[in-house]
């Protein structure tokens, strides 16, 4: 093992996650992630703004949601990301959509990548943010979970043998849409989406 590849997988083991197999490709996501989510990452913007829920007893927070989208359909550079944040999430899905209040979250270096955490709430993520390839946005591999549960990685970080995609697999693209704002447009499909919206 070569000294960088030792550094990368230095952040994964302080974390309790089995060592990253693809560490020699850490920034091509795309040899990372499931066909699936390379779809929902490429297209998340434009899956997210496209999709309209069934039935919608919160005008308001889908209105929020559209004018966020709207704003991440012209991404500003990164800049700086590293820090504390604040994030809210909204979540858009056929029945409805549902805002929730701002929680902790937290990005970190993670060698040549970033790392991002929701840290408090009872639905939380995690996981490693790669250069998109744009240079502007990052891609999301993580995994979810529910409380004080244990850290799970992305299934394919975890091991390259997984042999499906975990439940537990969420994916996205962080995009900068303000000065002090990002935006991370999650599991953007056919049935909805999820988005966590940054501020400091």
């Amino acid at each position: 093992m070569n000294r960088r590849t030792a550094i990368l997988l230095i952040p994964l083991f302080l974390a309790g996650a089995a060592p990253l197999a693809w560490a020699g490709e850490a920034l091509n996501w795309r040899g990372v992630a499931w066909p699936e989510d390379v779809t929902r990452v490429e297209a998340a913007v434009d899956r997210a703004r496209a999709f309209k829920p069934e039935q919608n007893d919160d005008a308001k927070a889908f209105t929020s949601a559209q004018e966020l989208l709207a704003r991440a359909s012209q991404p500003r550079p990164l800049g700086a990301i590293e820090g504390n944040w604040q994030v809210r999430s909204i979540q858009v899905v056929a029945h409805g959509t549902y805002a929730y209040p701002r929680f902790k979250a937290r990005i970190d270096r993670d060698g040549e990548n970033f790392r991002f955490d929701k840290l408090t709430g009872s639905q939380r993520r995690g996981g490693t943010l790669f250069p998109f390839g744009d240079g502007r946005t990052l891609a999301f591999l993580g995994g979810s979970r529910v409380n004080d549960e244990p850290h799970v990685p992305y299934s394919r970080i975890g091991s390259e043998q997984a042999p499906s995609r975990a439940e537990s697999d969420t994916s996205g693209r962080l995009v900068r849409i303000g000065a002090k704002e990002l935006l991370l447009i999650l599991d953007a499909s056919d049935g909805g989406y999820e988005l966590y919206h940054l501020r400091r």
